[in-house]
């Protein structure tokens, strides 16, 4: 489709777009104009045999052969008196398998939106009408992701009639079949916004194609997550957490789509370029921060070290209401889940019960303070990398899952009335250095995380990123190291004497 034709078919005045190209749309107007493109790259795909032809293998296929395997997983079983059990906890897992299969394909379609117009010498024409960044970024994702996703759920239908047929029961509970439409609806748009992102910033279709991985492995990795929960009927329910999780994940792929889509840059590029001497430089000066003074000590805490915690505020206020929810849900987990009585006191009440609490407390007090600084700063280091690559979400992760565990041991020792002095004394004389760093290291990786999503002027998502590791690096070795040192000396010295003390 032609400049014109895009232009005319968007009912869009081109003078007056290009005056209002960064400004905003009604809402309306900008889908509007995002399906014209979506309708021009559907038109393209359905007359490629290459595209459609996996799909309708994947569609009309592999729900037979899905089926067959189905059959013979009955089989191994059906002298079992847990028949019933097992089917239904397994066989949920098939459609998810079969609807995961065909919307794997979305990511080939969307690998090549613009990358492939590119090498075809149709992107210039494309990127020349009146189109907003978004409508454009939103037109390549939904024509990259209908196709497959029609045919994931025609897969799905085609198994589970089969099934049906083959085997004369329907034992899928209503509300699983719900939730695995719902997480391959949003597991396919999160797919293809990735892929699109890619496409956008790469040179070449096997650039794009060799960095397929990054999205395709971590969403296989959520794929086996969703099997487990769904074979553990009992937490089934979180896995409405995982399709909200992945929805915001799609709206933030979407923004840094969007704020990383450059026209001119896009047109220009002809060379991927990784400039390691500009990144370690970026880095380093972030890291230093005295624009070109002599080093000391004394000067990097007061004019680098200690400016850098105001941009951490929101950050570390996330962290710490992350960290007390966490505690407070750990808390009434154990007062709101029945626990068998006997089965307490089958512990609690045990002969050994008094030796073995305080000697499970002993365990957790380091006498060699290396060990503790290293443990301290790996632990940091691991969520500042991790963090970066998950929209720092391994930040909160890895602040509330050990205040999650403290809540619960707490909220069980005061509903048993067991003694806490053991806990308390393992704990409390280095407590407080390890919590520094604990909150500080989170909020370092929700920081480099979440930065990319931000809306900032006159620097490129590189040079922000790059910026917020170095500053994530010298408040480690400014503030976390000083803190984990002393706080592993503490441990060392201080706690033993004061565990044995009070036990």
């Amino acid at each position: 489709m032609s400049n014109q034709a895009l232009t005319r078919e968007a009912g869009i005045d081109r003078e007056q777009l290009l005056n209002q190209v960064g400004d905003r749309a009604s809402t309306m107007e900008t889908l509007q104009n995002a399906w014209v493109i979506a309708r021009r790259e559907l038109q393209d795909s359905f007359r490629d045999w290459r595209i459609i032809a996996p799909i309708f293998i994947f569609t009309l296929v592999f729900p037979f052969l899905a089926n067959i395997g189905t059959g013979l997983f009955i089989g191994l079983f059906e002298e079992s008196t847990d028949t019933d059990r097992i089917f239904k906890a397994f066989i949920p897992l098939m459609p998810m398998i079969v609807g995961f299969f065909p919307i794997s394909i979305s990511l080939v379609v969307a690998l090549d939106s613009f990358v492939g117009e590119k090498e075809r010498r149709s992107l210039e024409p494309l990127l020349a009408t009146p189109l907003t960044n978004l409508e454009l970024y939103i037109g390549k994702v939904v024509a990259s992701t209908l196709p497959p996703l029609a045919a994931s759920y025609v897969g799905m239908t085609v198994y589970l009639t089969s099934l049906v047929i083959s085997t004369g029961r329907w034992d899928i509970d209503p509300i699983v079949l719900l939730q695995i439409v719902v997480l391959t609806t949003v597991q396919a748009v999160v797919m293809v916004t990735g892929a699109v992102i890619i496409s956008s910033q790469t040179t070449s279709t096997r650039a794009s194609n060799l960095l397929a991985s990054l999205v395709l492995i971590p969403m296989s990795l959520v794929t086996i997550v969703e099997a487990g929960l769904i074979i553990n009927y009992r937490f089934r329910a979180a896995l409405w957490y995982m399709a909200l999780a992945m929805v915001i994940v799609t709206i933030l792929l979407v923004r840094i789509g969007v704020r990383l889509f450059n026209r001119e840059e896009m047109l220009g590029r002809s060379i991927d370029n990784l400039n390691l001497g500009w990144i370690l430089r970026t880095v380093k000066d972030q890291f230093v921060g005295l624009n070109g003074e002599k080093f000391t000590v004394r000067k990097w805490y007061r004019r680098s070290v200690l400016p850098a915690l105001p941009r951490y505020r929101v950050q570390l206020r996330v962290i710490l209401l992350a960290m007390l929810i966490a505690y407070v849900a750990g808390f009434a987990f154990v007062y709101l889940v029945e626990i068998s009585q006997a089965n307490v006191d089958a512990v609690v009440n045990s002969e050994t019960f008094e030796q073995d609490w305080p000697d499970f407390w002993e365990k957790f007090v380091q006498t060699d303070p290396l060990v503790s600084v290293i443990t301290s700063l790996r632990v940091t280091l691991f969520m500042l990398i991790v963090g970066s690559v998950t929209f720092g979400v391994m930040g909160i992760v890895g602040t509330t899952v050990p205040m999650l565990a403290l809540g619960m041991i707490t909220g069980f020792a005061l509903r048993e009335d067991v003694d806490l002095i053991p806990m308390l004394a393992a704990m409390l004389p280095q407590g407080l250095f390890d919590l520094i760093a604990l909150v500080m290291g989170g909020a370092i990786a929700l920081r480099a995380g979440s930065i990319i999503a931000a809306t900032l002027e006159d620097e490129t998502i590189g040079e922000v990123w790059l910026r917020a590791i170095g500053d994530g690096l010298k408040l480690m070795v400014g503030i976390i190291l000083p803190v984990a040192i002393i706080g592993g000396l503490v441990e060392a010295i201080i706690t033993p004497l004061v565990f044995a003390a009070l036990t």
